[in-house]
């Protein structure tokens, strides 16, 4: 592994074996990064750390790759990682044998990376000793008063965001990293997976299906074409069903009061509204119902629409009760004057003498007509993922 990320020949010392792979092409740079007045080669490093080991299912070495960023140069680049190298050396005391790729030529031409081969015991001036911290199992750890290996994992990636960040930053880049999951930033995307050189070449030979990754990974994309997809038709589909404001016209101070029949099509439009948005509920609610318990993602987003027209017809309930009761007061204008009336010549007739004038007879109250338009019933509360039916 060595040998074929710096572009290197190195003979095994255990076996005689020669790993040479100095003519491969794409390895910019590569150098070993150890602590203080430490100097050590490639081949005496990767020596000594497989001479370490005595059990044959031993790890030698840990992994960290990379995705340097295309928008600095290669002269950035290669600070940026040196960076990170110094960092676990000075870290977890040990070595580290850093060496940068360029892009394949094949390939996209932003994939600059660099692979980082750390040992797995610290090294100092004597040669490697004792296990890194990084390496110890977590009851090792705990012993120690350190954290779970996990959360080490997650501190590396932390720190090497704020490094990416921070070189972006200083070379005017815009552009950041979050090394946060997707699912930590609220995006509702399915991670992709790493391919690996065989599923990518079976990828450019068009025969995607010979490499189970590369499959995955293809699959993976299409999902989430799929969710991007569904998230812009229910944008669509919302933009549609959002009920337009129902505001007050802007009158002048000045301005006549709207006359009886003005206030009853305001009602009447305001309740209408409110009828079309519980149709609207009804057909998602059906849509959401036919579809196969299985996708529970399309169900989960059309019950999301389900409760976006939940609160869209709260908001047109109460801009119709306004309207109602704001026409129910001027309709009952004339019998308040009247009540009103007939208090005042009581109250006069009391005052000149015993004999109290007859009261006159109420006149009958006018009959709505027929052809009003039913009332909406009042909002119930907001139902729950479970809620089945709209009768609200």
């Amino acid at each position: 592994a060595a040998a074929y990320r710096a572009g290197a020949e190195l003979v095994d010392e255990r076996t005689g074996v020669i790993h040479d792979y100095s003519r491969r092409r794409g390895v910019e740079h590569s150098e070993i990064v150890a602590g203080a007045g430490i100097d050590i080669g490639r081949a005496e490093l990767w020596n000594q750390a497989e001479a370490a080991e005595r059990r044959k299912d031993s790890r030698v070495a840990r992994e960290h790759l990379l995705a340097l960023p295309h928008e600095l140069d290669s002269e950035q680049r290669l600070a940026l990682a040196r960076e990170y190298a110094q960092e676990l050396v000075e870290r977890y005391g040990v070595a580290v044998d850093l060496a940068i790729h360029a892009p394949d030529s094949g390939g996209d031409q932003r994939n600059h990376h660099a692979h980082l081969l750390a040992t797995t015991r610290c090294l100092n001036q004597d040669g490697l000793g004792e296990k890194s911290a990084i390496e110890l199992s977590d009851r090792k750890r705990g012993e120690m008063g350190l954290s779970r290996g996990a959360d080490e994992v997650k501190l590396l990636r932390e720190r090497w965001e704020q490094m990416v960040n921070t070189a972006l930053e200083r070379a005017q880049v815009n552009e950041r990293i979050d090394a946060r999951s997707l699912a930590d930033q609220g995006l509702e995307q399915v991670p992709q997976i790493h391919v690996g050189p065989m599923g990518t070449d079976q990828i450019r030979r068009g025969t995607p299906e010979n490499s189970e990754r590369a499959t995955l990974n293809l699959e993976i994309q299409a999902a989430n074409a799929q969710l991007r997809g569904l998230r812009e038709q229910l944008a669509a589909e919302r933009a549609k069903t959002a009920p337009e404001p129902l505001q007050e016209p802007q009158e002048d101070v000045q301005a006549r009061e709207p006359t009886l029949r003005e206030l009853r099509e305001r009602r009447d439009a305001s309740g209408a509204a409110v009828h079309r948005i519980d149709a609207e509920i009804r057909t998602v609610v059906d849509e959401r119902e036919a579809l196969s318990p299985l996708k529970f993602w399309q169900r989960h987003k059309l019950q999301q629409q389900i409760d976006q027209l939940v609160d869209h017809r709260h908001t047109a309930y109460r801009h119709y009760e306004k309207c109602a009761q704001r026409f129910q007061w001027a309709e009952d204008a004339p019998r308040r004057e009247q009540a009103a009336g007939m208090a005042a010549l009581h109250e006069l007739a009391a005052e000149l003498g015993p004999e109290e004038p007859q009261p006159q007879p109420q006149p009958e109250q006018q009959q709505r007509p027929t052809n009003a338009p039913t009332r909406p019933s009042e909002p119930s509360p907001r139902p729950s993922s479970g809620w089945d039916a709209p009768n609200r």
